[in-house]
């Protein structure tokens, strides 16, 4: 198994699971969500009250952590 597969399993194990107590449909449901709103989110961000280097910084953060999911 690769890193980012593993990252992925213990995020819905410890999260969706564990923390949340979320059955295994409601977790595909949202992570199909939040996958198809990624780039409204940069949108967003783009339009947001943030000076330039932290628009950046986000959008940069953002899309490692979306990596690591999808």
């Amino acid at each position: 198994m690769i890193f980012k597969e593993i990252i992925f399993l213990v995020f819905i194990d410890f999260f969706g699971k564990e923390r949340l107590q979320l059955p295994l449909s409601i977790m595909i449901a949202i992570l199909k969500e939040i996958e198809a709103r990624l780039d409204h989110w940069h949108q967003m961000i783009d339009i947001s009250f943030l000076p330039p280097r932290y628009k950046s910084d986000y959008q940069n953060l953002r899309t490692r952590r979306s990596h690591v999911i999808f």
